[in-house]
């Protein structure tokens, strides 16, 4: 709970700090001094933060979602919403809204899981078995080449891919347990 109430300060923070520099002055043109790894639990999230002019600039969903919260757009506006407010005690109403969030968070599993095997029987598995005949036809002129790299950037992006849904499954299996035990409390 406390690690929930913690991730909640912090998105409000980063939201309301671009807010502020938005508010205050623009991001075009501005360059990025740095990108910089987020992790949650030890787990690494596949995006990344960026830095610029002194501020990091987080992807909000990315973080939201990793501790239970649903991000939605109204207006110019990002909305975090969670089962439990600040301070508010469980109660049978919001043990049933627990119990909602979980098996909401079952089926984007199962939703990610899906994506993950769509994504390696429909593009990695016939990209890897492209590139290796490729190769084993030994060309070496610039179009051998412009394939091969062609291939190999297909294949790398579909390994992001699935890393990516991998990211999601564990931050939703993290989420579940800690909804899970809120609700043995």
């Amino acid at each position: 709970m406390k690690k929930s109430i913690i991730t909640l300060v912090v998105a409000c923070i980063l939201v309301t700090g671009t807010s502020a520099v938005a508010a205050t002055s623009s991001m075009v043109g501005k360059s990025v001094a740095k990108e910089v790894t987020i992790k949650k639990n030890g787990v690494s999230s596949a995006k990344k933060a960026i830095i610029i002019d002194g501020v990091t600039y987080a992807p909000v969903r990315d973080i939201a979602e990793s501790a239970g919260y649903t991000v939605s757009y109204k207006g110019d506006v990002v909305e975090l919403e969670s089962v439990l407010k600040i301070g508010e005690e469980p109660s049978a109403a919001s043990n049933d809204a627990v119990k909602v969030e979980i098996s909401t968070l079952k089926e984007k599993i199962e939703w990610y899981k899906k994506n993950i095997e769509s994504r390696q029987t429909n593009s990695l598995k016939p990209d890897q078995t492209n590139l290796t005949e490729h190769l084993a036809k030994g060309g070496t002129d610039d179009r051998d080449k412009a394939v091969t790299e062609g291939l190999q950037k297909k294949i790398k992006d579909s390994e992001i891919y699935i890393t990516e849904q991998q990211v999601l499954i564990t931050a939703a299996e993290a989420r579940i347990k800690e909804l899970q035990a809120q609700l043995n409390e």
